[in-house]
Formats: structure tokens, C-alpha cells, sequence
């Protein structure tokens, strides 16, 4: 349903119309000097769903959660948790800020009773014309090549490979801005993680190694939903199918902003037969559905099963899934596990060869040169070790021909022709259209180091 933003006066209203682009699903109206209001207020027990502050006692006009100056402090919530509110037009974009991705509650005044704007049917026709004419842009994506926005992505793997860790590193540096294992992280997204096994204690601690190994992911932009006003209680238990499990979920991502949705682990979550293909993905489909009005991404993690190293359970939980991928253990060497990464499935990307990353003793997963990758020139092997130890991206020629000049004890004028060099064999691509004309550098989809 969607949201209606009320100003006093229409000239603003207008003003406002003409200078803002109002997001979809808000609309704007205007109540003058309408008593009706003071009429509800008045009225308050007859209309359970309107929360007033004191200031109509003291005969403030005010009377809709504070105006004015006073707009922030009275801003409140229906008796559903919706955010409703009167508000000046020049406190209008922050309120359109909050209604980001919100479809809330709204109210239209009838001369003495409040009523509920009339809501648009859930479904309707869509002419095919008009959708290959439909000239908005498609949004970008979290994790381009890998991740679409408001899709799903699937992580699986045995018991004890690092999931919650991969987790933890995965929100971190989305936050950041990335890379990613030579993904592109278009821009920085807000994640909140979800999780049923570690307590804040022992998160702590984690994260602590991995921003001390890492400082530069440590950022404001990630949450965990935990218990309220105590951080060390950040276990969360709920059902998948439980719709006040859904609305908490919700409450958190509006509340956070968050663009990306961390589940850790599905099988803390899910209520009925894993096995079971029907009700897993009647599960899975409704709570992507509880989701759907904030726009968010989802990650979920789940286990493979012991010898075939498969996503365990009923198909249908890969079937759900835009993205998905399986890691396997391949050695741990001094504290350092090297892990598998199979590109399992790619609904609206181009799926990537197995590739490589390692576990760090700081807690961070690197993409990691397998020995298979290593070239024959030995003069290009210095191009792909920079590349790799830079996290598969690397942006401008000048920044890349500095590096491999470092490494390799050479001229810059050479580095950067052993850079063309591997382009031109197809070890590394140029992407063109960057910053004033930059190029940037990462690996092939098909190799990414496997």
C-alpha cells in the first residue's frame, strides 16, 4: 500500500512536486487548515491506530507526532508499526529518505472519520509492448557478475569450512565497496546478518581478528539483529514461515537500511523437512515474499552433504536460489584453509569456472592462485600475481604498471607492456570507460585464478 506525505500548505506541496522526484508507491496530499484533524485529536480513543505527543495538551498546533521544528522528536508509529506522519515540506525529503523502500500503512481524512486509501490489486496485466518500451534502468547489481539486486544467493558447504567467517567477510567488504574476488561491488551496501550460532562474545572476537587484519572493511554498515540494549545477544532463533519472525526481519532491515540480508544457517531457520521439496520451497517462497516490499538482497547459507559435497536436502532449495555456490575444502596448511569455490548456478550472470580462495589466520577469505594457474611465460606470472594479490582488480594502467614494476624489479614502461602482453593471451582483461578514461584490470569470468 502506499504512502501518502501530508503537507499544510499547497503552495509547498506544489513546490515541493516540482522539485523532487517522488519514488514510486508515495503519494503527495494537502490538508490546509482542515479541523479535522483537531477533531481526531480531540477524539484520540476512537482511533487506536493515530499515536498523538503531548504538545496538543498544551494547545500546540502540532498535533500529528510534532511540525515544524519539532518534527523529529513526535515522529511516531501506528498501533501496526507503520510509520505515519504530518510533516512541512521542507521536511519532506528526509521522510522520503525513510520511505526508501517502505510500502507502510497511509491515511486519507473524510470529513469526520479517518478511512484507508483505497489499495491497488496485488496483481494485474502487464502488455508486453509496454514492458520492452519501459525505459527505467535496470538497478545495478550487489555483486556484479555474481549478485543481482533483490535476488538470492546460496552458499553451501560442510560443517567447519568457515561459513558464519565467510559471512562475516562477505558483509564487510560489501560494505566497503569491495572487490570481491574480482567481482565489482558497484557501490557500498548495507548488510544485516541474521544468525542462530555465535554469541556476541565470540563475534567479537571475530571480528576483531578480522579488522585488525583488514582495517580498511572496518565501516559503519553492517548490523546483526540481535536482543534489545544487550550486543552480547546477537543468537537469533525464529521460523522462516512464522509471519512475526517476518515482521522483526522487516522492522530491522527499514530500520537499518540494509541492502543485503545475511541467513547463517538455513537449518537454524527452517521449520519443516529439509527434504521435503514442496515445503521447502513454499518456505522459502513466502519469506522471500514477507521481504519483497524492501527491495533487500539475500544471502543464505546451508550444508553440503558428506561425500558428494552436494547442497544437502530437497532440490528445491538450489531451485530457489538466483545464485549459488559450493565450497570445498581443498588443504589447510599452517592455520590456513584453501577452499574451492564452484560457480553452482547463475540465473541472470555468466557462471565462472571453479576458482580459489584461502581462509586467512585474520579471518578474511583472498582469491588465491591455484598451481594449475600458473602461466608459461614467466614474464607475464608477475601480471598474474599482482592481479591476484590485489583481490582480482586492479583500476588504471599507471596504478597497474607501478605495481608490477614493484614486483618484478623493472622499469614501468615494461610492466606495462607485460600487461598487454597477458591481455592480449587472454590472462587478464582491460575494461574500458572508467574515471576520466582509466581502464580497469581484472581476470577472466572463465579462469578467476582456477
Amino acid at each position: 500500500m502506499s504512502k501518502v506525505l501530508v503537507f499544510w500548505n499547497q503552495e509547498k506541496m506544489e513546490a515541493f512536486a516540482a522539485e523532487n522526484e517522488v519514488p514510486k508507491g508515495v503519494s503527495l496530499d494537502c490538508f490546509g487548515e482542515n479541523k479535522q484533524l483537531t477533531r481526531i485529536a480531540e477524539h484520540r480513543e476512537e482511533y487506536p491506530n493515530f499515536i498523538f505527543f503531548d504538545g496538543f495538551e498544551k494547545g500546540c498546533r502540532n498535533i500529528f507526532f510534532g511540525m515544524s521544528e519539532d518534527w523529529r522528536e513526535g515522529y511516531a508509529n501506528d498501533g501496526d508499526g507503520h510509520y505515519i506522519g504530518v510533516v512541512q515540506s521542507e521536511e519532506a525529503i528526509s521522510v522520503l529518505r525513510t520511505l526508501r523502500a517502505e510500502a507502510a500503512m497511509s491515511y486519507v481524512y473524510d470529513p469526520y472519520i479517518p478511512r484507508r486509501i483505497w489499495q491497488a490489486p496485488s496483481f494485474s496485466p502487464i502488455n508486453v509492448s509496454s514492458l520492452l518500451q519501459m525505459d527505467r534502468e535496470s538497478p545495478e547489481p550487489i555483486i556484479d557478475g555474481l549478485l543481482g539486486r533483490g535476488e538470492s544467493l546460496l552458499i553451501s558447504g560442510p560443517a567447519g569450512i568457515g561459513k558464519s567467517l565467510l559471512v562475516n567477510y562477505l558483509a564487510h567488504v560489501l560494505a566497503s565497496g569491495g572487490p570481491l574476488w574480482g567481482y565489482r561491488v558497484p557501490r557500498p551496501a548495507v548488510s544485516l546478518i541474521v544468525q542462530a550460532e555465535v554469541d556476541g562474545f565470540a563475534q567479537r572476537d571475530r571480528l576483531g581478528r578480522l579488522l585488525t587484519d583488514n582495517p580498511e572493511l572496518a565501516n559503519d554498515r553492517v548490523f546483526m539483529l540481535g536482543a534489545p540494549y544487550d550486543d552480547a545477544k546477537c543468537r537469533v532463533v525464529g521460523k522462516l514461515d512464522d509471519p512475526a519472525f517476518h515482521a522483526e526481519i522487516v522492522r530491522a532491515i527499514r530500520w537499518s537500511g540494509a541492502d543485503v540480508l545475511f541467513i547463517d544457517p538455513l537449518i537454524s531457520f527452517n521449520p519443516v523437512n529439509e527434504n521435503d521439496n514442496t515445503q521447502m520451497r513454499r518456505v522459502l517462497d513466502a519469506f522471500m515474499a514477507a521481504l519483497a516490499d524492501t527491495g533487500v538482497t539475500v544471502v543464505v547459507t546451508h550444508h553440503t552433504t558428506k561425500g558428494s559435497g552436494k547442497t544437502r536436502g530437497a532440490g528445491a532449495i538450489r531451485d530457489w536460489a538466483a545464485n549459488a555456490l559450493e565450497l570445498e575444502l581443498d588443504r589447510v596448511e599452517d592455520g590456513e584453509a584453501r577452499i574451492r569455490v564452484i560457480h553452482d548456478k547463475a540465473r541472470n550472470f555468466e557462471q565462472a569456472d571453479p576458482f580459489y580462495i584461502t581462509r586467512t589466520m585474520g579471518l578474511s577469505f583472498e582469491l588465491t592462485e591455484h598451481k594449475a594457474a600458473r602461466v608459461e611465460d614467466e614474464r607475464l606470472q608477475c601480471v598474474v600475481d599482482v592481479l591476484t594479490q590485489a583481490g582480482g582488480r586492479i583500476e588504471g594502467q599507471r596504478t597497474f604498471g607501478l605495481m608490477v614494476a614493484e614486483e618484478g624489479g623493472i622499469q614501468q614502461r615494461a610492466a606495462i607492456g607485460r600487461i598487454l602482453d597477458a591481455r592480449d593471451c587472454g590472462l587478464i582483461v582491460e575494461i574500458e570507460g572508467g574515471a576520466r578514461g582509466s581502464k580497469t584490470y581484472v581476470f577472466p569470468r572463465n579462469r578467476l585464478c582456477s
